[in-house]
């Protein structure tokens, strides 16, 4: 843990940016869902599906590009499954801390769904920084 904070304390922009990507990916998403539901009368699941695609190639592309700037066009596809794979664990953590909050801690579901997103936000961020988007690994 103390390498993770070393890591931040060093290169305090590289988690602004991140933190700010994140976010940008996040709006996305819900925007083009709002887009999607409200002006394309697009049914809400499928809507939502078509939104996390959105969502998920913002975030992406700011990540690997502006946060970490990595402009290898040769492993664009490796590092985009890996980036999928890390926000598919991430969201089934996410899901695990909120049910855990919820359903043994007792806690609301929105202070718990916060943590949750806050944890794996802590955890995607060392895995893509790390591992995602290392040139030495993928």
């Amino acid at each position: 843990m103390y390498w993770i904070i070393k890591d931040v304390i060093k290169n305090p922009h590289i988690a602004v940016r991140y933190l700010l990507a994140g976010t940008v990916g996040a709006f996305s998403n819900v925007f083009s869902f709002y887009l999607f539901t409200h002006y394309l009368d697009i049914w809400y699941v499928l809507a939502a599906v078509m939104a996390a695609f959105v969502g998920y190639v913002t975030a992406f592309c700011l990540q690997k590009y502006w946060t970490f700037g990595d402009y290898n066009h040769q492993k664009f596809t490796r590092q985009a499954l890996a980036y999928l794979a890390v926000t598919c664990l991430n969201m089934l953590g996410g899901i695990a801390i909120l049910t855990f909050l919820v359903e043994v801690v007792l806690w609301g579901h929105v202070v718990s769904q916060t943590i949750a997103v806050c944890t794996m936000s802590i955890t995607s961020f060392v895995i893509n920084r790390h591992v995602t988007f290392n040139h030495d690994i993928i």
